[in-house]
This record gives structure tokens, sequence and C-alpha cells, in this order.
């Protein structure tokens, strides 16, 4: 019923389940070639989350710029908001020294196929994780940032987003839904915005 209702996996709903009922879940830690396609996805996208929040520093304008937009510190740490840098394949290495392999960081939807090989869709943004109704990293929006003076170039996005892939279906995802929809069951309200920042 929950993995119908949520739009989840088995493990999401488990998840979400032992969450109500106070009950911890014991993961056996299987290795990375015993882990399913999926689970792999996952682990990759959490490991990338952990890596971007590292790059985030208080030190790093992209900081001060969420800090004057009015974002404190744990709900910078709360949403998991954290820094590409602007380099080509530093991610990919990264996540190739953790296991990962360039199918998957592909199939993730977190590099991009060039000439010269694969290299990171995200450079020089500050990101935004966007997460499944069991609280898994699913995707990311990655807004662009210059520091002052600087201004980006016209034929650059302000925000990309991850393609749709395995866990990222556009339509089916809202941002911040997996940390409202307990308030929103318990209201019966939901005040819908445009962004991230909103």
């Amino acid at each position: 019923f929950v993995q119908e209702i949520e739009g989840i996996d088995f493990k999401g709903a488990l998840k979400i389940l032992a969450e109500r009922a106070g009950v911890p879940l014991i993961y056996e830690r299987a290795s990375a070639e015993e882990k399913d396609d999926t689970e792999r996805l996952f682990a990759a996208m959490e490991e990338a989350t952990l890596w971007y929040s590292t790059q985030l520093t208080k030190e790093h304008p992209a900081y001060t710029y969420l800090t004057t937009r009015g974002l404190q510190e744990h709900t910078i740490e709360h949403f998991r908001i954290g820094w590409a840098p602007d380099e080509w394949r530093a991610l990919s290495a990264h996540l190739k020294g953790k296991g990962f392999n360039d199918k998957e960081l592909l199939d993730a939807g977190l590099t991009k196929e060039g000439d010269k090989g694969n290299y990171d869709r995200f450079r020089s943004r500050v990101m935004f994780p966007l997460f499944d109704t069991a609280g898994r990293v699913i995707a990311f929006s990655g807004r662009i940032f210059v520091a002052p003076p600087g201004k980006p170039p016209e034929d650059i996005a302000k925000y990309m987003n991850s393609p749709e892939t395995a866990l990222f279906k556009k339509s089916r995802v809202l941002y911040g839904f997996d940390r409202a929809k307990q308030a929103m069951r318990k209201l019966n309200f939901a005040t819908l915005v445009e962004g991230q920042m909103d």
C-alpha cells in the first residue's frame, strides 16, 4: 500500500514505515558487486550529495550568497545544499575512487558523454539535491553561481536539472515534499511555490 501511495520501491516503503513506528532498520552491507543496479544508483547519488556538501565551505562565496538570501546554517545542512566546482571531472574522479563506473555515473545523470570522454554534468553551481518521498537523493538542481562582479554568459541556464533517470521522473517529484508531507497531511493544506529558494 505504501509503495503504491508514495510511488516508491519496497526498501523506500520500509524506511517510511520504520520511521513512523520508531523502529531502527539494520542493513547488511553488500559488496559493491552484489548491490542491484537501482541500489548502485542510489548509492552514487548519496555519495555525490556528500561530496557536493563538503565543497560548500563557509568561506566559499556561494555560501555567503546563500546566507544573504536568508538561509541559515542549519537550513543549508538540513536540505544538504552543496557546491559543484568549476572542474570538468572532479566529481567523476571522486566517485570512480569509490568504485562507481562510467555507466553508473551516466545512468544516474551525474555525467555526460563527450568527445574526450565523460565529464561532470554540473559545474560552478549551487547544488540542491532532490529527494524521493522516502528521503533518498534521486536528482539535483544546480543554480549557476559566478562570484561578484562576474556575470554568467547569456547562453548558460540559470538552473540546470538532472535528466530523467531510472530514479528520477520529473513529473512525480516536488522539491521538499519528503519533508513537508507529514505537515501537509496534518494540516490538510499546502502552498506550492516556484523554486527551491522560494
